[in-house]
């Protein structure tokens, strides 16, 4: 096997010692541990250098963040650049490869913690694939770097399944039809690639010229690397002298402008795009200027990469895969056992996943319990000594709680939401430390709209500091929660993370509503300003509950109104529709609407024998109603007064 094809086992790229990677299929996650790869890593790291990346009308010297050594042919010792493969030396993509680097340039200068990593056959998360983590140290500090310059993880790299077709594998999951120019004079084969969740990919072939000109070889091998702005990526590229290439602007036939550099071994093709990098490392040696213009030609650059569609995508195959271990399998137990057993869960078990999560980065999972559709966690579960300890949860059903919920964030860490708890706002974050959740830092908007911050401690022994709005906001964006909704009901909301905070963000007049009656957009105070002036008295609300009116598993509010000094006059049910992204709000008077039960079941009465029982049932952006047997013996709601406390 090649050195490269060892190297594509890995499904990721070295950062720091060039590295271009691939899936290998055919390679068992099981016959397979973390430890090979990073001896792989090792291995690679000899061997000469990947890619790079500049930028139109800069040149290489803008790139370089760094210095390697090697030997030469003749045993010498030698040194070459460093260069970033993300953006110029301004830009937050150049300063955190150029961090990420030295970092690693100072740590485990010994291989001691590599060594130890290999002996314990330690895993890092999938998210941090791409990375080669082989110590919890490492995950933290791509943390750290990636919260100080606002850049997402890369995630797992997937790879295609056959190499027969892999322009269909890899680039038609990212919306892009071909990297080749129309009219080319060549043919581009492409032999293996990957891409990322955030549309970065990677790919290698060749180009056919077996029919021309002399200035150019029968076949010119190449690397081609696309990477987003948005995610913090660590390859750098070792090229030799930036100083000894001869660089020029070029423009190819798609109108994009290029840097073409060009020595004795190597050529570059790089184009700076508004949202992403394209390197091209070429591989054939002793390219003359024209051939270089000709092989630029024969690409295009004027696509736009998009995320690939998350329910497609197939974990790696090679990845080590706890579900198979017997840990997990105790984990499922655990589910199977919560599930069945708890209260009025049946209605919403297809909610209820297992997602398994290194908290403590120990290189053993910990089983979450969440609400797949919303993204609260209800349990966190972890191992002791071979047994299982609920850290987070009781082990029973929870019933949602409107005031305080736990979400898990980018980084392993859970963030606790506890609205209207001690202020206005509270945010509270966690991480799993020796089997317990241990507060790290924690956040509040009082009342008064104050902001304050305090470093651990608990809520009841914090010791608040106060900041300013943008130190509250700036901390709030360091934790990006996980597998939750991220459509926003209105513009007024920018990061709404469920249905139920959706609604509640109306109720806290955060939000805009859309208005059946009235056909346009407001907030509840807006509505009652207005039905007041129409009707010459005080409209207002006296009470709100929640509750799933037509049992499709996404609670529904419903809010009801005092008329001047009448209460139970009218309700309204207040309806998030994913598909318009809208939240809707529907007037029902009493004799149309009262008695509401749990299971969203309601009296109606229109007079002589036109009454009942009903349901609702949500059909065209509208409510249309449905007769139901009796339902006066079910269980009636609970309503909640309002405002809402603390708001």
């Amino acid at each position: 096997m090649k050195p490269m094809d060892l190297l594509e086992t890995m499904g990721s790229i070295r950062d720091k010692h060039i590295v271009n990677a691939h899936s290998e299929p055919n390679v068992s996650r099981k016959t397979v541990p973390f430890r090979r790869v990073l001896l792989i890593a090792a291995v690679i790291a000899m061997l000469l250098l990947l890619v790079g990346c500049v930028a139109v009308m800069l040149g290489l010297d803008d790139l370089v963040i760094g210095t390697f050594f090697y030997n030469g042919t003749n045993g010498e010792s030698k040194s070459g650049d460093f260069i970033s493969l993300q953006g110029y030396i301004d830009s937050d993509n150049y300063k955190a490869a150029q961090e990420w680097n030295q970092y690693l340039d100072q740590y485990d200068t010994d291989g001691s913690l590599l060594k130890e990593a290999e002996e314990i056959e330690f895993i890092p998360p999938i998210d941090y694939m791409a990375y080669l983590c082989y110590t919890p140290d490492m995950i933290k500090q791509i943390d750290n770097i990636c919260s100080k310059y606002d850049l997402q993880l890369l995630g797992p790299t997937y790879g295609p399944t056959h190499l027969t077709n892999v322009s269909a594998e890899i680039l038609a999951p990212l919306g892009i039809d071909s990297i080749t120019a129309p009219g080319a004079d060549t043919n581009i084969n492409l032999d293996n690639g990957y891409y990322y969740r955030d549309g970065s990919f990677a790919l290698e072939g060749d180009l056919d010229y077996s029919d021309s000109d002399d200035f150019l070889p029968t076949c010119v091998d190449f690397q081609y690397r696309c990477v987003m702005k948005t995610s913090f990526d660590g390859v750098a590229l070792g090229i030799g002298n930036a100083k000894s290439y001869d660089q020029w602007n070029y423009t190819v036939t798609d109108g994009t402008e290029v840097l073409l550099a060009l020595s004795e071994n190597k050529a570059l093709i790089i184009a700076d795009k508004d949202n992403f990098f394209i390197t091209i490392n070429i591989l054939t040696q002793h390219m003359t200027r024209a051939g270089l213009e000709a092989t630029a030609d024969a690409f295009i650059f004027n696509y736009s990469p998009r995320r690939p569609d998350p329910s497609a995508l197939v974990e790696p195959e090679w990845y080590p895969d706890l579900t198979e271990t017997d840990e997990i399998d105790t984990y499922s137990d655990y589910f199977s056992n919560w599930l069945p057993g708890s209260v009025g869960s049946e209605a919403y078990s297809p909610d209820y996943q297992q997602k398994f999560v290194d908290l403590d980065i120990d290189g053993n999972d910990e089983m979450l319990i969440w609400n797949a559709r919303t993204g609260i966690i209800y349990e966190v579960v972890t191992r002791l000594n071979g047994e299982l300890i609920c850290v987070y949860g009781n082990g029973t059903y929870a019933e949602d709680d409107h005031t305080v919920s736990l979400y898990l964030c980018e980084g392993n860490t859970l963030e606790k939401d506890c609205a209207n708890l001690q202020g206005k706002q509270l945010n509270e974050y966690y991480q799993l430390q020796d089997h317990q959740l241990v507060m790290v830092e924690c956040i509040m908007e009082s009342d008064d709209g104050k902001f304050y911050w305090s470093k651990s401690g608990g809520a009841s022994s914090l010791m608040w500091k106060e900041i300013t709005e943008a130190e509250y906001d700036s901390v709030c964006s360091n934790y990006v929660r996980i597998g939750v909704p991220q459509t926003p009901a209105t513009e007024i909301v920018l990061a709404i993370q469920s249905s139920d905070e959706i609604l509640l963000q109306v109720l806290k007049d955060h939000a805009l509503f859309y208005s059946v009656s009235n056909d346009e957009s407001m907030t509840l105070e807006e509505y009652c300003i207005g039905e007041s002036e129409r009707m010459g008295f005080e409209v207002s609300i006296t009470q709100y509950t929640f509750v799933d009116m037509d049992n499709d598993g996404i609670q529904e509010t419903v809010v009801d109104f005092r008329f001047g000094e009448n209460s139970q006059v009218m309700c309204m049910v207040l309806k998030w529709d994913s598909s318009s992204e809208t939240v809707s709000g529907t007037e029902f008077y009493h004799r149309q609407m009262s008695q509401i039960k749990e299971d969203g079941s309601f009296a109606y009465s229109g007079g002589g024998d036109n009454d009942g029982w009903a349901k609702l049932r949500w059909e065209n952006n509208a409510w249309v109603k449905e007769s139901v047997e009796d339902s006066s013996h079910k269980t009636n709601i609970q309503w909640y007064s309002y405002p809402i406390i603390g708001d």
